[in-house]
């Protein structure tokens, strides 16, 4: 018996994806700042910063994918599986929560 599968419709992947994009470019940037040393972070708040760009980047490649797969093939709606699509609710929450953190004095719309 196969797995259920969750369809997504690619426009509103792309509305995702815009945003998470915007997310992955701040975090970058903030973690770019820390390692040039003009922010400095508790190992703690660094830690915090390395997992929410993790995920964020591991997000935006998975949408590029869906993306660049729908529209070779000429699709506007894909399936994904339910285990996948539980994954990717996690990940978004995780962006989510990552545009509101305080690292240290500084959030990541403020660097």
């Amino acid at each position: 018996m196969s797995e259920p599968v969750t369809p997504l419709k690619v426009d509103v992947l792309k509305v995702i994806y815009k945003n998470i994009f915007s997310v992955f470019y701040r975090l970058r940037s903030l973690m770019e700042s820390c390692l040039s040393g003009d922010v400095l972070l508790s190992q703690v708040d660094f830690s915090s910063l390395l997992d929410c760009l993790s995920t964020a980047a591991n997000l935006k490649i998975i949408f590029e994918e869906y993306i660049e797969s729908a529209e070779e093939s000429g699709e506007d709606v894909i399936g994904v599986s339910e285990r996948e699509f539980s994954e990717i609710l996690e990940m978004a929450k995780i962006i989510e929560v990552s545009q509101k953190i305080k690292f240290m004095h500084s959030g990541i719309w403020t660097n």
